[in-house]
């Protein structure tokens, strides 16, 4: 095989990662509600908890096909407070946390393998997961975009599973496993109890937790499929003039919702003209937002994104 064709093919690979981590981590930032913000080396996303524990989440490639296999599956892993933080005082220097840090050591963890058209969807529910351990209440868990194996005990919920696997990306291990004969991943297997799928869970009303209440005021998901919320003949329009991600902001919180799209899609590295276009605003007004955020965070500081 080429050495230059192989280098190039890693080259893609890395770059794929990386546009897909990075629209991960911006709807991410928009739907966390605690004290939360990106360091760039490594990339990751930080947060606070209530009990001021700093949280981290990667997203890295378990799997990636290659130029000498390229029948192996690229499987993207969510990897939540799995790998140690080398200087936790710089990056909570650097996000200006120093006031709300507790200097404690999250107590979970968590793995979720997936596709990766699948990593986009998960941002909502890894930010309810995060709401739920910081609260220890498993009912603030919002059910999955997409069926998923998690691994427990046998008397475990879900704010005890460490590992998890969307279906979809499963099957795909299990077909390359046996089209190579690879035994690689049997010690996972052994490991864990049988995967099961586990049932929607639904916030109940009156549960006590220290983060702030849900908003209840508007039904609607921030993310959703257009074919299934809108009217036939609606959807039917709005397909004549645009088709993709678009973002339909709510009527009482349009400005302060534009100003997170702003700072989320700065703190991604993405140009004031590309943010323009995304926020429908002209580039003299993203700068503005910027501006006034950076005023408000102090010196020193780096950007955050809060959404509470």
């Amino acid at each position: 095989m080429n050495s230059k064709h192989t280098r190039k093919t890693k080259a893609n690979a890395h770059l794929e990662l990386a546009v897909l981590r990075r629209d991960f981590f911006s709807r991410l930032l928009v739907h966390i509600r605690m004290p939360a913000g990106q360091n760039p080396n490594p990339p990751m996303v930080c947060w606070l908890d209530a009990q001021g524990r700093l949280n981290h989440l990667r997203v890295h490639a378990f799997m990636q096909t290659q130029a000498c296999a390229p029948y192996r599956p690229f499987i993207p892993r969510i990897a939540i407070n799995h790998y140690g933080l080398q200087n936790p005082g710089k990056i909570v220097g650097q996000m200006g946390w120093e006031q709300l840090w507790r200097a404690t050591e999250p107590r979970w963890s968590f793995e979720l393998s997936l596709l990766p058209g699948e990593l986009a969807d998960f941002a909502p529910w890894i930010a309810s997961l995060a709401e739920a351990h910081a609260a220890s209440d498993s009912a603030l868990v919002a059910a999955p975009p997409h069926q998923c194996h998690f691994w427990t005990d046998r008397n475990g919920g879900i704010l005890d599973c460490r590992y998890a696997w969307s279906a979809a990306a499963w099957r795909n291990m299990e077909r390359f496993e046996k089209k190579t004969g690879s035994g690689r991943f049997k010690r996972n297997r052994n490991a864990c109890t049988v995967p099961t799928v586990p049932r929607p869970r639904q916030v109940q009303p009156g549960s006590k937790s220290t983060l702030p209440e849900r908003r209840t005021d508007n039904p609607m998901k921030r993310y959703a499929n257009a074919e299934k919320v809108l009217p036939r003949d609606l959807f039917e329009k709005v397909q004549k003039h645009h088709t993709g991600i678009l973002w339909v902001p709510a009527r009482s919180r349009f400005y302060k919702e534009r100003r997170q799209l702003v700072i989320a899609l700065r703190l991604q590295g993405i140009e004031s003209r590309e943010i323009a276009v995304l926020a429908g605003v002209t580039p003299r007004r993203v700068n503005q937002i910027l501006a006034a955020h950076r005023q408000a965070v102090g010196p020193g500081g780096q950007e955050t994104v809060s959404a509470k």
